[in-house]
């Protein structure tokens, strides 16, 4: 019997790209300034509190405490989509950039997956009408796994690649948190919009991805909502809401969720937490690579945060902090990562790779 020995896979490019429009915290204190004067009793102030602290929360709630005199919470600017831009123009223009920083043409990719969150298009996600607009004939597949999306398709495509059933597979991860947002609730004020893409391709053997462990973050269901609204005159939509116990839900299972999920992927990979040089988990809030790398006992120089620069980009957060490491250095040839990605109603997952020739895309 011929066997075929399964061939190493990873990231060939990586772009990154964020809309134009930037909003400051000033534009939500001169729009809604009744909003303001009574933050605390507002949901984002509910969710993000430390009452009623316990042994599950403790190093969360440690990590936040200083953050908890400012009423944005440690958010300071995000991108937002425009009332001239489009999310699917923006994701096709991402996409685009990183076949060419790959060295491909469209028609070398096989298969594209797209974790658009939300997507442009109510009831489907992205993935057709980007394959349209990139004049891809192959097949193009929608991946859901909320914030932990990104990780999700990366774990795919590699073993797709791996595997031997296609060469090339593009990867596009979007949030435009914008598009269900109802402004004058505070709990929108933490989010933004931003996009990320990466090409998987064969690499080079003991380079690429080594391993991955995923878990079901179901026990927060409880968590956030989607809700039908017309908020603005401008026709129902979806609209993010806090659900029943958010504080609870997200402060109790954080600790367990990252270690959890690393030290199992990091076991493996056949490593320590002492083999990884680079740590870059998805940041939703200002102080989760301090909680983060507290979390795991490492040094808080080992990680990357772009929440200052974006704020909560869901899953777009895993590739823009991939790309934020590569461009400061942190990510060099031979250098390994963890990757780790939590999701709420959703899947936490950790990745670890051993970084290889991965063309990182300049712009952003």
């Amino acid at each position: 019997m011929i066997t075929t020995m399964p061939l190493a896979a990873g990231l060939r490019s990586l772009a990154v790209g964020a809309p134009g429009t930037v909003r400051t915290n000033e534009w939500f204190r001169e729009r809604y300034p009744e909003v303001y004067a009574e933050f605390e009793q507002k949901s984002l102030a509910q969710v993000f509190h430390t009452r009623d602290s316990n042994p599950d929360s403790a190093l969360f709630d440690a990590a936040m405490a200083s953050y908890l005199g400012d009423p944005f919470r440690g958010t300071r600017e995000r991108r937002v989509l425009g009332s001239d831009e489009s999310q699917l123009e923006l994701e096709r223009d991402v996409a685009a950039r990183a076949v060419r920083a790959a060295g491909l043409a469209i028609d070398d990719i096989d298969l594209m997956l797209v974790a658009s969150f939300p997507s442009a298009k109510v009831g489907v996600g992205d993935a057709a009408y980007l394959a349209r607009d990139l004049e891809l004939g192959r097949p193009a597949w929608n991946v859901e796994s909320t914030c932990s999306g990104g990780l999700a398709c990366l774990q795919m495509a590699c073993s797709l690649v791996s595997t031997g059933q296609y060469r090339n597979v593009l990867v596009l991860v979007s949030c435009i948190y914008s598009r269900a947002c109802d402004w004058s609730d505070t709990l929108t004020w933490f989010l933004g919009d931003g996009v990320g893409a990466f090409v998987v391709s064969a690499t080079e053997p003991g380079h690429g991805l080594l391993a991955v462990h995923a878990i079901s973050t179901a026990e927060t269901c409880s968590a956030f909502q989607y809700r039908i609204e017309d908020v603005d005159g401008s026709g129902h939509r979806p609209i993010l809401r806090s659900g029943t116990s958010s504080n609870r839900a997200l402060r109790d299972t954080s600790s367990r969720f990252v270690r959890d999920a690393c030290l199992e992927a990091v076991r493996k990979a056949g490593m320590e937490i002492g083999d990884v040089d680079v740590f870059i988990c998805n940041t939703p809030l200002a102080w989760y690579a301090d909680f983060f790398a507290q979390a795991l006992g490492v040094g808080r120089e080992r990680t990357i945060s772009t929440y200052d620069r974006y704020a909560n980009i869901g899953p777009a957060l895993m590739p823009v902090n991939m790309h934020a490491a590569a461009t400061k250095g942190l990510l060099a040839r031979g250098r390994v990562a963890l990757v780790f990605t939590v999701g709420t109603v959703s899947t936490a997952g950790a990745a670890v790779m051993r970084w290889g020739d991965v063309a990182v895309d300049p712009a952003t």
